[in-house]
């Protein structure tokens, strides 16, 4: 086998390391260390994190959220990194710090393999901050998705295992590698998924081109990877079943049906794929902004993304050269006149089809992301000068595994680059959408996780090339810089010659990118104002994105000459460490500055202070629900586009209402609907303003609460409940700023609020004086339903139908549900039902909580109970509710296609519902823990207890044999 060999001895320099990294985020961060202060995170806010349902530790037990929809099954945590960071700090305090540590733990995993790969001290070092300040990644912690962050440190550790000179054992090498990729599936989920197939890979790679008996190779290739795949699937046994039970079971999207469906299918899976012309993003930060701009703090709106990621599929091919694929788009757009569209669409009259697009935008969404691309143009040159490198031979000063290392890492960055183009690549859709369960991974850009993983390996690589000209005495010793710079330019080969020129063609071709880019803002703004941005927004934006053109080139420029300078031998050995320290300071204060757009942190005792609709919503809110729209997904039909009450019901949905424990019918996001919920939702009509049927799914969901325009209140008593007039406003709100919002001074004289986002919004009484003036003319109501069934119900009376009988018959006016249950012939009640006259009793909710619930009934007659929240069937493959009457166990009753229930005989009960999950998988996980312990205190003692090897300088010289003396 080709050991790489060292470049020095006692090199790593872990404590520089951690301070320049560490210093650095807690720089970035530094809002963290104030009172009451925490992250803002959209994937996961402070109020998600504090509700009931997702507090550690019970959550290690199961995972049920009863906060929104009519609750519904989560994958149970696993003990992973960001769980056990969970269970030590409060919510609050977790937000605050896991962004950062995150990234340190990711900055700590290239360090270490960087070093297992035996490399300099210098370039473990800025491999580390490299990897620990990568925008991408510390922008989609910033976004919330932290554990992407750790999945993608866990691929490092995993390859640090596989390379690692020190484990001699290649079975412990497959355990460790295999525990450390199943602990970035735990994190990760799908794109840890995603990044183990590099490491598998990675494994017969390595192997092939280690061994040098090929029948040797081959067996600790499959050995090797058989482990892998082994103890990552145990150590992740418990995420990849919960993943599987609520991602997959039951859930038909995911799987493949007629040609329109497959289409949409495609549409959906690949409507975040990454624009080509966005892959400059990577090397230019801020080209194509940073935030969106609704998320956007700053009254300065300029640096807002202005790209294509996320676009709503539709838009491309309206836009497409193929007149065919312009007239199928155009018959998408729907409407009475579909076919005229398409018709104009498939001409060639392009100010029809201009005008026919821009209706279309706007009404459709046309960008979306919560993260950047950049990675550093210090860190793309050194990547660049890495993969030139390799192909000198053993004029690179690497050795041939090296090399080879090299062409593989590059073969695969490409692969994952052409991914990430998604539908605007022939690779997605011919491969990887082929393959069975990584297709139904959505989202195209998630391939940008392994490519930046790469980059930064490719970029260790370059550094290691120049670091070791160094170290193997090339670059000359003179007394001046002037003598060594000419004596290694003497001394210089094609290569560097040829890279030095290239650099500098590079920044003058850079350079005159520039000049044309400025040259052509007139357009940009034309462009900007064309896709969704204001006339008075426009310039700004592409002012911003000219800046950050030349910003990108300052970097480059400057990375050029430093790296020149280490290559023509510019600094003595001795003095070599300031040209370090000035590629480490370019890569802190680019990164940094790329960083410091995603940051947000906010005061919580403001931004989560107690509003008069909360204080009414909080008192006991499992007795009810509220709705600010007439579908649990569709637009806030219920408000004006002009009011502010969809920002404002859609920031209490996600903060709000969680902290508070108050529960809504909304559903945030749910990119894989279970059947059951979809086909319960599909067959009350609620899109499309249906309020008779928007009414009927508040009444059966015990949606007591509306928040609307007070003006709806009469449409809804008109429309929705003709007979009964059962909506009546209990309050009606102006919308006002919270009393510490600031003010500002527009420049036509204006003062307005400086209002950052809905979190600074509140609602305040008409018919009480509030110091600051409404924000919308607008009157809101906060409207209770008369009608809307309690949360638990006894009914005397019930029908048995099957499952589609059962959804028609709840779904139909015509059958009272005041009066009746449905419950499902799966779950027979052999009793035979009473009179709907007669009564059943009452009962009370006692006690409440997220996974355990009890109630008190007394039932005059044989009945059923109706519960209004969702039903688990009893083989469910993640958890499943039991139910308990007088604490014995009986069968649990789907009811109305899609709650649960009990029957109850005459007299006193106590009932009680539990949710558990299935923990045989975690005891798993958990064994797997104990085998990587054991495994990684085998590895350390056993290489402690080997005799060290004296340094390479402190060797002694083997002697010749003296010749023998004549006699």
């Amino acid at each position: 086998m080709n050991e790489i060999q060292p470049t020095e001895h006692n090199r790593g320099r872990f404590l520089v390391f951690l301070l320049l990294l560490g210093g650095t985020l807690a720089v970035l961060c530094h809002d963290g260390f104030r009172h009451n202060y925490t992250f803002w995170s959209n994937d996961g806010p402070l109020g998600f994190m504090s509700c009931e349902s997702a507090r550690f530790p019970a959550v290690f037990l199961g995972h049920w959220s009863s906060e929104s929809w009519i609750g519904g099954q989560w994958p149970a945590a696993s003990p992973n990194i960001d769980a056990w960071l969970g269970c030590l700090v409060s919510p609050q305090i977790f937000l605050k710090i896991f962004t950062p540590v995150s990234m340190l733990i990711l900055g700590f995993s290239f360090w270490l393999l960087f070093r297992q790969l035996n490399f300099g001290a210098p370039v473990c070092i800025l491999g580390g901050l490299a990897a620990g300040l990568n925008m991408h990644f510390f922008s989609v912690a910033c976004w919330g998705l932290g554990t992407w962050c750790l999945a993608a440190g866990m691929t490092a550790l995993a390859l640090a295992a596989l390379v690692s000179p020190n484990i001699k054992q290649f079975w412990a090498k497959g355990v460790l590698a295999g525990l450390a990729v199943g602990m970035g599936v735990m994190e990760g989920f799908d794109v840890g998924a995603i990044l183990s197939v590099y490491v598998g890979v990675f494994v017969i790679f390595y192997f092939w081109v280690t061994e040098t008996n090929k029948g040797t190779a081959l067996a600790r290739m499959i050995s090797t990877e058989v482990l892998v795949v082994l103890f990552s699937g145990l150590i992740a046994a418990s995420t990849i079943w919960g993943l599987y039970g609520t991602q997959l079971v039951g859930i038909s999207s995911t799987s493949g049906g007629t040609p329109e469906a497959e289409a949409q299918r495609w549409d959906f899976t690949t409507q975040w794929s990454t624009p080509k012309i966005e892959t400059f993003g990577v090397f230019v930060s801020g080209l194509f902004g940073y935030r969106m701009q609704e998320y956007m703090t700053d009254q300065d709106k300029s640096s807002a993304y202005w790209g294509l990621q996320g676009e709503t599929p539709l838009v491309e091919e309206l836009e497409s050269s193929d007149p065919k694929v312009r007239a199928a788009a155009g018959l998408q757009v729907g409407g009475p006149q579909a076919s005229m569209v398409a018709q104009v669409m498939e001409s060639n009259d392009l100010d029809k089809r201009h005008y026919i697009v821009a209706q279309v935008k706007k009404g459709v969404q046309l960008r979306h992301t919560g993260s950047g691309e950049y990675a550093g143009i210090a860190v793309a040159l050194l990547a660049l000068l890495g993969l030139a490198n390799s192909f000198r031979g053993e004029k690179s000063l690497l050795s041939i595994v090296e090399r080879k290392m090299i062409w593989f890492f590059g073969a695969a960055a490409a692969i994952s680059l052409l991914s990430a183009w998604g539908r605007n690549s022939f690779l997605f859709g011919a491969f990887w959408y082929r393959l069975p369960l990584i297709s139904n991974i959505r989202n195209p850009m998630k391939f940008m996780h392994p490519f930046d993983i790469l980059l930064i390996i490719l970029a260790g690589f370059g550094m290691e090339a120049l670091h070791r000209r160094y170290a193997a005495g090339i670059v000359g010793q003179a007394a001046s810089a002037r003598q060594r710079w000419s004596d290694s330019w003497k001394n210089s080969g094609v290569f560097e010659k040829a890279w030095f020129f290239g650099s500098i063609l590079f920044v003058a071709c850079g350079v005159t990118a520039f000049i044309f880019y400025q040259r052509a803002e007139p357009k940009l703004i034309a462009y900007l104002q064309d896709n969704g941005f204001t006339a008075d927004l426009a310039p700004g934006i592409a002012a911003y994105s000219i800046k950050s053109a030349f910003w990108g080139l300052f970097f480059l420029a400057s990375t050029v000459v430093v790296s020149l300078l280490l290559l023509v031998g510019a600094w003595s050995r001795e003095k070599v460490v300031i040209a370090w320290g000035l590629l480490a300071a370019i890569l802190i204060v680019d990164l940094s500055r790329s960083d410091m757009p995603w940051i947000r942190y906010f005061d919580v005792g403001k931004k989560y202070s107690a509003n008069l609709i909360v204080d009414i919503l909080k008192d006991k809110p499992y007795e009810h629900r509220v709705v600010g729209r007439t579908s649990p997904m569709g637009p806030y039909d219920l408000s004006t586009d002009a009011s502010n009450l969809a920002g404002l019901c859609h920031w209490w949905m996600e903060n709000d209402y969680p902290y508070n424990k108050i529960q809504n019918l909304e559903i945030d996001q749910e990119p894989r609907m279970p059947d059951m919920d979809g086909q319960y939702l599909g067959r009350f009509g609620t899109g499309g303003n249906n309020l008779q049927g928007g009414a009927r799914l508040w009444r059966l969901t015990n949606t007591k609460y509306i928040i609307c325009d007070a003006n709806v209140v009469p449409i809804l008593n008109g429309y929705a409940d003709p007979v009964n007039h059962s909506f009546h406003a209990i309050g009606l709100y102006h919308m006002v700023p919270k009393p510490w919002i600031p003010q500002i001074n527009l420049p036509d004289g204006r003062i307005m609020p400086q209002v950052e986002d809905a979190g600074d919004l509140t609602l305040w009484p008409v018919d009480q004086n509030s110091s600051e003036p409404p924000i919308s003319t607008n009157v809101f109501a906060l409207v209770q339903y008369d009608s809307a069934l309690p949360r638990a119900k006894l009914y005397a009376n019930w029908v048995m139908l099957d499952d589609a009988k059962a959804l028609d018959t709840v779904a139909s006016p015509a059958f009272d549900i005041g009066q009746s249950v449905v419950v499902s012939k799966s779950t027979p009640v052999e009793q035979a039902p009473g009179s709907t006259a007669a009564d059943p009793g009452t009962v009370n909710i006692t006690d409440y909580h997220a996974t355990d619930i009890k109630l008190e009934a007394n039932a005059k007659t044989p009945a059923v109970m109706l519960f209004n929240e969702r039903y688990l069937a009893p083989d469910d493959n993640v958890g499943q509710w039991k139910v308990f009457v007088d604490q014995n166990p009986v069968t649990l009753l789907r009811c109305n296609y899609i709650m649960r229930g009990v029957f109850l005989t005459p007299g006193h009960h106590t009932i009680e519902f539990r949710y558990r999950a299935h923990l045989r998988y975690l005891y798993v996980t958990l064994l797997a823990f104990l085998a990587g312990f054991l495994v990684a205190g085998y590895v350390i003692y056993s290489h402690k207890t080997q005799p060290p090897a004296p340094p390479p300088a402190e060797r002694e010289p083997e002697r010749e044999p003296k010749p023998e003396r004549a006699r």
